[in-house]
């Protein structure tokens, strides 16, 4: 029998709730006047992405940790993920098998367009996110690790088991991570769920 309060997802169980709603209370949103909304004002502004990026880099990116993410495939998501990036300061260069969809995303975001492989093996970037269609992304991924670069890959990983198998060896033997983007993986309320499975909760 399920018992708990329902949600988007279906129904929680009454102590992975009570795990989330203390979460809440211990996090609450920041109000809308600190520089952790200021991203959400510019992208609601008339300014180009470009501008806004550069704005972004200049102010809300001061602290950032310097490391460098190139982002292969610029359709919807490698968009998506060129965007934060710039929002953190850490997107270091776009690359698409369409070279003028590169050309485009770089002249918006203010950052290089190089070939998929040049990306890949440029060494001012710390590590690449495969965004390219579901049918290329295993494919893609096996030449990031083959260069011994980590990467993130995003959803789904392959279209086979076999696919994704090869990336977790190709990641295993190259010694580096490789992960798909799944949302929220490491949000404190996920990770209490996750414990409290763990412990037959």
């Amino acid at each position: 029998m399920r018992t708990g309060k329902a949600g988007p997802h279906g129904v929680l169980p009454p102590a992975a709730r009570s795990a989330g709603l203390r979460f809440a209370a211990l996090h609450p949103p920041p109000p809308f006047s600190t520089p952790r909304a200021a991203p959400a004002r510019l992208f609601g502004s008339g300014l180009s992405f470009g501008a806004k990026n550069r704005l972004l880099r200049s102010k809300s990116a001061r602290g950032a940790s310097g490391v460098r993410i190139g982002v292969i495939g610029c359709g919807l998501w490698g968009k998506n993920h060129a965007r934060t990036l710039g929002v953190l300061g850490a997107l270091g260069g776009v690359a698409d098998a369409n070279p003028a969809a590169s050309a485009a995303l770089a002249a918006a975001m203010d950052c290089k367009a190089l070939a998929v492989q040049d990306l890949i093996e440029d060494p001012g970037l710390d590590g690449l996110i495969v965004a390219v269609s579901p049918a290329m992304q295993a494919q893609v991924a096996l030449r990031v690790l083959a260069a011994g670069r980590p990467v993130l890959v995003e959803k789904p990983i392959a279209l086979t088991p076999a696919e994704a198998r090869a990336v977790v060896r190709a990641a295993e033997a190259a010694g580096v991570v490789a992960m798909t983007g799944h949302l929220l993986r490491y949000h404190p309320a996920f990770e209490a769920v996750q414990a409290l499975h763990a412990a037959g909760s």
